[in-house]
């Protein structure tokens, strides 16, 4: 905390906020805080100034002053300042506000191609099995101090069919990018690789050509499923393949598909997949699940038990989505798991929980009503449980 001075009366605390040219901002809320509760608040007046008189007894637990991430049609990249000493002597506390959205550059433009022409999976590409993406090489407002949270930029293009005397395109487009330099990257379900998988750009560009190989021999891979209790083999189940990429600019991308089979993929490459079966927990598990049978096939071996289960994946809200690592689950107040590097943990229940809890960092979250199994909820998703913790960054924060 900033610590009170001898003085006996209430001390005060001032400061401004501003636009990047120096122009005040009149009417934005500034509030003083610590030990997790609000102990001043205030207006700035018309010249962007502020002041805040504090009693010795609340500067004592005073740790940070507040005013709003967002205004209209600007940004405050530090919305939050640490009260100091030096606070506490006169030295004003400062905040500058950025326009937002950030004035755009021109759009980024290309095509998909396949090899082929053909593109037999476009209505589950077209469904969110294709993930576009522009990363940020420099992101605006990079002036901020390292370790702040930043508004995302909400990039997301728009892609749509295309006949051609060749087949069939995908054509695509960013509008209103801002300028910068970007890595485009692309990813999608299924096993065929894209050259390049990932490139720089800068706005306005077009003519951009992605290229899917898919004439590529592929490997087939299958399922073997039966009852963890019994080794009766369970028909009527259902495989899901599962892709999450982390974007610096978005987040964390994940996108969840019902496959009929599997086919292996690139050397190197990772390959997530969930399988259920009404009335069984889900079951989990990557390419290292598969092994040589007898027919030459490579076959996982899956045993389904009875109940409930889960992937929870944990995720920060800012600056963007993060996966967060170390997040305790509970189910009905016992810890079942906590999450690894890449913020997830497969849990199971015997029946349906009346509690999941997450907590990470002294932030929680829980609900009363987890996602059935057998409900599209859980299906959509390939049976994983995204929560967002709220107030979360990249690692935790100690404000005070």
């Amino acid at each position: 905390t900033a610590g009170a001075r001898s003085a006996a009366g209430p001390v005060p605390i001032r400061g401004r906020v501003a636009r990047a040219d120096g122009a005040g901002l009149a009417g934005v809320p500034v509030r003083v805080r610590g030990e997790g509760t609000t102990l001043a608040t205030t207006h700035t007046g018309t010249d962007g100034a502020f002041e805040l008189l504090l009693a010795p007894a609340r500067l004592a637990r005073a740790s940070e002053v507040r005013v709003p991430r967002r205004l209209p049609d600007l940004v405050v990249p530090r919305p939050l300042q640490p009260l100091t000493r030096a606070h506490v002597a006169g030295a004003p506390v400062e905040f500058e506000a950025l326009p937002w959205p950030p004035p755009s550059a021109g759009a980024v433009a290309g095509v998909l191609r396949s090899e082929t022409g053909a593109w037999p999976d476009l209505d589950q590409l077209l469904a969110g099995g294709l993930v576009l993406d522009l990363v940020s090489r420099a992101p605006p407002g990079a002036q901020h101090l390292e370790g702040d949270p930043f508004p995302r930029l909400d990039l997301r293009p728009r892609v749509e069919p295309v006949e051609t005397a060749d087949g069939v395109e995908l054509a695509f487009e960013f509008a209103d990018v801002p300028a910068g330099t970007y890595e485009l990257q692309v990813s999608s379900l299924g096993p065929h690789r894209w050259v390049p998988a990932a490139r720089d750009v800068a706005p306005p560009a077009s003519g951009l050509v992605l290229l899917r190989h898919d004439l590529d021999e592929v490997e087939e891979l299958r399922f073997r499923v039966v009852d963890a209790a019994t080794g009766a083999p369970v028909e009527g189940w259902t495989a899901w393949h599962i892709r999450q990429t982390v974007s610096p600019e978005n987040g964390v991308l994940m996108h969840a598909a019902p496959v009929e089979h599997l086919v292996a993929p690139p050397v190197g490459a990772r390959l997530a997949w969930s399988l259920h079966a009404p009335g069984y927990a889900p079951a989990f598990g990557d390419e290292t699940a598969f092994r040589p049978a007898a027919d030459g096939a490579r076959v996982a071996e899956v045993a389904l038990a009875r109940g409930w289960g889960a992937r929870v994946l944990v995720l920060g809200r800012v600056p963007a989505m993060r996966p967060l690592e170390g997040a305790d689950v509970r189910i009905d107040g016992e810890l079942v798991g906590r999450t690894g590097p890449e913020g997830w943990v497969d849990v199971a229940h015997p029946d349906l929980p009346e509690e999941l809890e997450v907590e990470w960092a002294g932030r929680t979250w829980s609900t009363t009503d987890p996602p059935d199994p057998a409900g599209t909820r859980a299906r959509g998703r390939g049976h994983v449980l995204p929560v967002v913790l709220p107030g979360s960054g990249a690692g935790p924060s100690d404000s005070r």
